[in-house]
Parts: C-alpha cells; structure tokens; sequence
C-alpha cells in the first residue's frame, strides 16, 4: 500500500477510523467526499478512490479497511463504497470508469488511461513530475534525469525519484515506466514484492527484466 501520507489528524476532520464502530449519526450523514471501488487484478485487489475532480489514489493489494483509512486522512472526509453501475454522483461515475479502464489494461486492450486525476493536494513541483510521467507512452521507459529534464529540472533525478515513491495513483501514473538512466530496474517502494509488481507491469507492456529481481536487473524490450 502507498505510504506517500504520514497520518495526522491534528486540525483535520474526524473520520470514520477515528470513530471506529461508534461513529456518531453527524458522520455517517455527512454528505461523501469521494467513492472507492475494489478492482481486480492479477496483483491481487487493488482500490481506488475518486473525487468528483478525478481519481485521487490507487493502492497496490492492501486491506479494505487500511485502505479506506488512508484515504480518508487525506481527503479529510468520509468515503461512500462503490454500488452498482446506476450509483449517482460525480465520484461514483469516475469509479466505475477507472475500474473498467483498469480491467482493460490488464486484459491487453488498453493502452492509455482516459481519466481525469485528482492532483490538487500535490505540490506544484510534484504536479508537474506526474504529468510528465503520466505521458510516457505504454510500452517504453524514461529515466529519472530524463524525467527531471522535461519538468525543467535538470539534475534533479533524486527530488523526481522522492516524488515517485509517493505516487499515490500508480499504473494510472506509470512510475513503473521510470528507470534509471543505465536501463536498470531501479527502485519501486524497495520491497522484493513491489520490484515484482514493477516487472510484472512492464513485462505486460512488451519489457522483460533480466536477471535477479533487484534494482540492478536490466531492462530487455520484447523482441530487441
């Protein structure tokens, strides 16, 4: 799951996981501040939330309720769970639209996201670094420096490569597709599980990884 938050309640709304199961009748009819849905994939469940700007944060294979927990930290009000397609509202029909594009994605058969995003709570700088990652194209790797290049940044690959490791709203941001500039891995949350979801996504995109999962393995274009 993302930790791109450190959890601080001091100053901010009360929300359900503050409450736990007691939570008054004031929050339960306190109108949403965004919709989640569980998607499937072959990464295990992932979530997603929406605004009614776009979609805010995507969590890589996490329980429901941590889930929920982050997300309504951040967004400082409570979230409705997904229902059926016909779910009224701004944020439900963003949802339901993230879902069916992600489900493409994974199938095969998508390969751009047409979806709004919800960077609002990003600086400007990092604003600025998704944007840039979120154009690389499905199939093909940037760099970090080369990320940094484009935002007008040059040098700046580590502060490119902080703002990666935060990205609340990954496959739809694709860090996934940011290397390092000798065509290694490179890091991905650092964990052996998430340098595994980062081969695994790219080798959906035609880029096998060589060698050991570690950030040293070197990337291979299908068929190059």
């Amino acid at each position: 799951m993302n930790r791109a938050f450190e959890r601080k309640t001091t100053g901010r709304p009360a929300t359900a996981t503050q409450f736990g199961s007691l939570a008054p009748p004031s929050y339960q009819a306190a109108k949403p501040e965004g919709c989640y849905l569980r998607v499937e994939s072959p990464l295990g469940d992932l979530f997603i939330a929406t605004t009614p700007a776009g979609v805010a944060y995507l969590s890589y294979p996490a329980g429901e309720a941590a889930f929920v927990a982050e997300v309504e930290d951040l967004l400082g009000g409570r979230l409705e769970p997904g229902a059926g397609d016909d779910q009224p509202g701004e944020a439900a029909r963003l949802a339901h639209q993230a879902r069916s594009q992600l489900r493409e994605y994974f199938a095969g058969t998508r390969r751009r996201f047409d979806l709004p995003l919800d960077l609002s709570r990003q600086t400007p700088f990092q604003q600025r670094v998704l944007g840039a990652v979120a154009a690389i194209p499905w199939g093909t790797v940037a760099s970090y420096g080369e990320i940094a290049d484009r935002v007008g940044a040059a040098g700046a690959a580590r502060a490119v490569g902080g703002v990666m490791a935060r990205n609340t709203l990954p496959i739809l941001v694709p860090c996934h597709r940011v290397v390092r500039s000798g065509g290694q891995l490179g890091g991905f949350g650092g964990s052996a599980n998430s340098l595994r979801h980062k081969a695994f996504l790219l080798g959906l995109e035609g880029i096998a990884v060589e060698g050991d999962l570690t950030r040293e393995a070197r990337l291979r274009v299908a068929g190059g």
